[in-house]
Parts: C-alpha cells; structure tokens; sequence
C-alpha cells in the first residue's frame, strides 16, 4: 500500500490505481466535511467531485511541509464552498458550481494559495 505523498505524485502523470486508491481513502471524510460545512448533500457532492478533479489536474500541489493531507483536501473544499457563498451571498448554491465549471482550474479563485 503506497503512502499519500506518493500517490499524489503519480496522479496527475495519469496513474489510474493511484487516483482510485487515494479517491477511495479520502472521499467519505471530504464529504462530510463539505456536508457539514455547506449543509446541503448536493452542495457536498459537488464539492467533493470538483476536489478531487483538483487533485487529478494537480492545479494546487500537494507540499507536505505545509500540513497533512487532509488539511490540503479540506482547504479546497472550503475555499469552493466559501467561495460560492460569496458569490450568490445566500451561501452555497448548485448554479454557483455551473458557472464554476466553466472556468479554469488555474484561473479558478478558489484555487488561491491555501
């Protein structure tokens, strides 16, 4: 079984195992996490897909000197829901996450720095 660390460094270069193994560790704790903080199970799916779309793209690195990766999961799934709250200013809605999609990943806003 292969370290985080090292599953995130074989993703972006197309490691289908490695995607599915880490997907599989992470995916219920992301969830919950967008679930409880949006409080809406659509909001929460949706943010939990467009993470892991981040994660695949490596549009924000993971650098293990700046947390754990759990830390790096729940920071982008924060800065989609915070993000999204701010634009509509009625908190999370699903076409919030329409417009989004249309953006880039690296032009994305909320893929600033975490």
């Amino acid at each position: 079984m292969s370290g985080d660390s090292d599953l995130l460094q074989r993703i972006p270069g197309g490691d289908e195992e490695a995607f599915l193994e880490f997907y599989r560790r992470h995916q219920g704790a992301v969830y919950r996490f967008a679930l409880q903080m949006s409080g809406k199970t659509e909001i929460a799916e949706e943010v939990t897909q467009d993470v892991f779309m981040v994660v695949i793209r490596a549009a924000q690195p993971y650098d293990s000197k700046r947390g754990s990766v759990h830390a790096y999961l729940y920071g982008i799934a924060r800065n989609f829901i915070l993000y999204c709250a701010a634009w509509t200013g009625n908190g999370p809605t699903l076409p919030c996450w329409t417009i989004q999609r249309a953006n880039t990943a690296n032009s994305h806003p909320t893929m600033a720095t975490l």
